[in-house]
């Protein structure tokens, strides 16, 4: 039996954490630990050490019937720990395995995973952020041709010509005054 320790900080080790809320970022912490654990990612690790050709009970073919490929989720599931250090921004990920090849791989490629994993949610947020202002800045965009029209229909209306709000004859006569 092998057992593999990793430790993960938050944002990296020169970095201040992005977040300034203790409880904000302690439950950051809490919600990634329990991401780390989860059958999908487990699912995808199971995957990738089928790819690597590691012979091992936790390697998932996807040729493999689904009871099989949730029997190996289960194996990896029940030979994997995460847990928080304390209140610090480390994690401790254990694994037990059979070799010394196959821990490794299963902690290295869990954390490549994880890594993969959350950067497509950052991206995603992103994406999403983005294609809410961009609808906010053409609903702004609508609402000021709106008012523009508005604007140049008033004008009309009442021969207003100048930001001053006098009429052309009123603006001649103070211009020759």
């Amino acid at each position: 039996v092998v057992e593999i320790v990793r430790h993960m900080l938050k944002d990296g080790p020169n970095e201040q954490p992005r977040n300034v809320n203790p409880l904000s970022d302690s439950m950051m912490i809490d919600s990634e630990v329990e991401s780390l654990r989860s059958r999908d990612l487990l699912a995808v690790v199971g995957g990738k050490l089928h790819e690597m050709g590691l012979e091992s009970a936790f390697a998932i073919n996807p040729d493999d019937d689904y009871i099989t490929q949730q029997e190996a989720i289960d194996g990896l599931s029940d030979a994997l720990t995460v847990e928080r250090v304390s209140t610090t921004f480390v994690v401790d990920i254990r694994f037990e395995a059979e070799s010394p090849h196959v821990a490794a791989a299963v902690v290295n490629l869990l954390m490549e995973e994880f890594r993969l994993w959350r950067q497509n949610v950052v991206v995603t947020y992103m994406n999403d952020a983005g294609d809410l202002l961009q609808q906010q800045i053409e609903a702004s965009d609508a609402e000021v041709a709106k008012a523009e029209r508005e604007v140049e229909e008033f004008r009309a209306e009442f021969q207003v010509e100048s930001a001053a709000g006098r009429s052309i004859i009123e603006q001649e006569i103070a211009d020759t005054v």
